[in-house]
């Protein structure tokens, strides 16, 4: 009976492992000249697993798996799955499992071919297969091959999940999978390779194009029977021209982006084109609130923390040959800011939203003590330190050190009646 138990065990061993096949180099033309373009890698190493997405539209029965090397460190063992998706990643156990040793030559820029042991056939569906390692430390290429595909990955910073992008967002790992229809999967790398040919053709194209303002006259709110009502909004980390309006990037914006409600703001207002930006966000919006660029009295917001970034990666401290002056984080409070002088003009004023030019040096720099009657969110953090509620022990909901204002009104849990009690459409 022990000897049955042992026995027993042993099989079911053996059953688990994943079955062993040659990994070879391969001198493919038929693969070097398909139309899948290789742009970029993505590193395979112990505890850091890769895989791609693909689509089956008809049932298919796979026998190889070709992909190209980008740089290779060490070159010990790989092992392949292959596995159903659902809801985006890998689901359940694995259709099929190969592990084999790659070639101690292999080296950078070359094609490697794993014949399955055994043919794999897969219904319509949508499925992915797996690259791990235990010892082996290389980068595969990577690029846009598939429509219907994805790269993604799982390691250490996933926490152990699966997540899509890795070596550049929306890329495919560089494979060719023996099996899969080559007239749908030519397609799809040709359907990219245009797409991507077109847009690089058009931007050699662009030329800046400056359009002109209607005619207009600066007007004065003395006398008006009504004053306007004034909203500004300030988009951090926004590339000038990624926005559709081309009255406002002079025809420099890619197509794709798409933004019909500031395309009707530009169609019918005013652009302004010509203007000195600041080099990013906190002396941009110190600038705004004082009307004053950073070298003013009122106003000694360079940059962001420090103009002497010595180190993380540049110039050492000890040999700078420049030390900027020191600086301030906030705005003067002798400053009169833009809500300030609005409310001497019968204005009500509202700040929402990041601040991050008050409250370093007291709270006497915050939006509420510098002319703005509501502030919902500004503070001295460039960020919120949390985006996620969490029950209180005496009762409620709120959040945790998440600026000014009363955002704990929006904490609780978006249930059918608190969206009814709040009138949510």
């Amino acid at each position: 009976m022990r000897l049955l138990c042992a026995s027993l065990t042993v099989f079911l061993f053996l059953f688990a492992q994943a079955s062993g096949a040659e990994i070879r180099i391969v001198d493919d033309d038929t693969v070097k000249n398909s139309s899948a373009q290789s742009a970029g890698w993505t590193l395979i190493e112990a505890g850091n697993s890769k895989g791609q997405t693909f689509l089956v539209k008809e049932s298919v029965t796979l026998t190889a798996l070709t992909l190209k090397t980008k740089d290779v460190s060490s070159a010990s063992d790989l092992t392949i799955e292959f596995f159903a998706l659902r809801d985006g990643v890998p689901d359940g156990d694995s259709l099929h499992a190969h592990s084999g040793k790659l070639p101690e030559e292999l080296a950078a820029g070359q094609l490697i071919k794993m014949d399955l042991e055994k043919a794999l056939t897969l219904t319509a569906g949508t499925y992915a297969f797996i690259l791990s390692t235990v010892d082996s430390e290389l980068r595969f290429a990577v690029g846009d091959v598939v429509q219907e595909g994805r790269l993604i990955r799982k390691n250490k910073a996933t926490k152990g999940k699966w997540v899509a992008g890795a070596g550049g967002r929306n890329s495919d790992l560089w494979f060719v999978l023996t099996g899969l229809p080559t007239e749908e999967r030519l397609a799809n790398q040709d359907l990219k390779a245009a797409s991507k040919t077109d847009e690089m053709a058009a931007q050699k194209d662009w030329a800046l194009k400056r359009y002109t303002n209607p005619e207009f006259e600066a007007g004065s709110l003395v006398g008006l029977k009504r004053q306007p009502n004034i909203i500004t909004v300030m988009v951090d980390d926004l590339g000038w021209n990624q926005i559709g309006v081309p009255r406002a990037t002079l025809s420099s914006n890619s197509k794709s982006y798409h933004t019909p409600n500031l395309m009707r703001l530009a169609e019918e207002g005013l652009c302004f084109t010509n203007a000195y930006a600041q080099p990013n966000c906190a002396p941009t919006r110190a600038a705004m609130l004082s009307g004053q660029y950073p070298a003013r009295i009122h106003n000694g917001v360079y940059v962001v923390g420090s103009l002497n970034r010595h180190g993380r990666g540049g110039v050492s401290a000890k040999n700078a040959k420049f030390v900027g002056p020191t600086q301030s984080e906030d705005v003067a409070l002798a400053a009169v800011t833009v809500a300030e002088a609005l409310k001497e003009n019968g204005y009500q004023t509202a700040h929402i939203g990041k601040y991050h030019v008050g409250g370093h040096q007291s709270d006497e720099t915050l939006p509420e003590n510098v002319g703005f009657d509501i502030n919902i969110g500004g503070f001295k953090q460039g960020h919120q330190p949390v985006c996620f509620a969490t029950e209180k022990s005496a009762g409620g909901w709120g959040f945790r050190g998440l600026g000014r204002g009363d955002f704990d009104r929006f904490a609780e849990p978006y249930s059918s009646e608190y969206l009814k009690r709040n009138r949510f459409p």
